[in-house]
């Protein structure tokens, strides 16, 4: 249901935009003609009732400026759309029809079913209204025959009367069926890009964040801080590192699901208090990592000694239970390259372990 609702939308927008087209090309034919035929230069060709030429002009004109009004809405697919299409489908039928009253040939009449179904995508049940509408209408216009019963009227018609609207009806099956065709392999194509973009990206992710925290992982933050450090006119900037004390304990005494709320939740943390143009990365483990672009040790200092008040205030939730946590904070100055900066930071939080965690200890190396 779905798929048919998308599929008549889009068949509607493609047959709004040429009619549209559509109807300003028969309007400037239709003047031509008229002029053409008023002075005389069509004498000796067959020439059709002024009334009717008006007509025409008036009603394109008018379908027109409906047509754009319903693509500037972008109403396409709305049931009034449908409906001043089908009418429009019927009005040029049925004028063909009358149009071919004077000529044996009935040039009109073909051209008009069959180009209706070649150039529009007329779903089946409509077209088969149409088309069945314009044979009874010229069966009753065109043909000469006077039958009193429906059975004999119906038999008698003659065989050229009907072959324009069955081929013309033939025609939109064929035009219909290759469009609905081409329609689902572009969607199925369409799916499939989209799903190549979100794996790619999902990939992509993967490449760059740590799955469980969602935070950069080591090797891409080490990539970033190296590019950073790289550059030669940065001011000062700081490295930090930050380890949950005794989180194997919280592993042991409430599990490890536990364990890993209690990770994503503060690197939650983390990431609003550190936002950008600060990085900060999950190392492994139970150990994070920040770099703090243009901050000096002492800001840093400031600022990891409010993080840590807030880290042992702060209540992490799981299930039933309530889990209280600190952590120990290792900051060295960050220069030449992560390689050079990382274990200055690394041993000032090893200092800070061993003064008895839930510290913030500034290299002095």
């Amino acid at each position: 249901m779905i798929f048919n609702d998308h599929l008549l939308k889009a068949a509607s927008k493609t047959n709004i935009d040429r009619l549209y087209k559509l109807s300003w090309a028969i309007t400037i034919i239709t003047i031509i003609y008229f002029f053409l035929s008023f002075i005389g230069r069509l004498e000796n060709k067959l020439v059709y009732s002024y009334n009717s030429l008006l007509f025409i002009i008036i009603a394109n004109i008018c379908f027109g400026m409906l047509f754009l009004y319903i693509s500037r809405q972008k109403a396409e697919g709305t049931k009034k759309a449908y409906v001043i299409q089908a009418a429009y489908f019927m009005l040029h039928l049925f004028l063909s029809v009358l149009l071919s009253i004077h000529d044996q040939y009935m040039n009109v009449l073909w051209i008009s079913c069959i180009g209706m179904g070649v150039l529009f995508l007329i779903p089946p049940l409509v077209g088969g209204i149409m088309y069945v509408l314009t044979f009874i209408a010229s069966s009753i216009v065109l043909s000469s025959h006077d039958a009193p019963t429906l059975l004999e009227w119906i038999t008698h018609v003659p065989a050229h009367i009907i072959l324009p609207e069955g081929l013309g009806f033939g025609a939109s099956l064929i035009v219909w069926r290759n469009y609905t065709k081409n329609y689902k392999q572009q969607l199925l194509t369409n799916i499939e890009q989209r799903q190549l973009v979100e794996k790619n990206a999902s990939l992509q992710a993967l490449a760059i964040q740590d799955r469980l925290t969602g935070l950069f992982n080591r090797t891409h933050f080490v990539d970033l801080v190296n590019a950073y450090l790289e550059e030669s006119d940065h001011e000062e900037a700081t490295i930090l590192i930050i380890d949950i004390d005794f989180f194997k304990h919280v592993n042991d005494h409430f599990g490890h699901p536990a364990g890993d709320q209690v990770l994503k939740a503060l690197s939650a943390i983390i990431k609003q208090y550190f936002q950008h143009p600060n990085l900060s990365a999950r190392l492994g483990g139970e150990e994070f990592i920040v770099f703090l672009p243009e901050t000096s040790t002492e800001k840093a200092r400031d600022l990891s000694e409010t993080l840590r008040e807030n880290i042992e205030k702060c209540p992490f939730q799981y299930k039933e239970h309530t889990i209280h946590i600190t952590a120990s904070f290792g900051i060295a100055q960050a220069i030449h390259s992560f390689q050079h900066c990382y274990p200055k930071a690394d041993q000032a939080l090893y200092l800070a372990k061993q003064l008895g965690r839930n510290r913030v200890v500034v290299s002095v190396i």
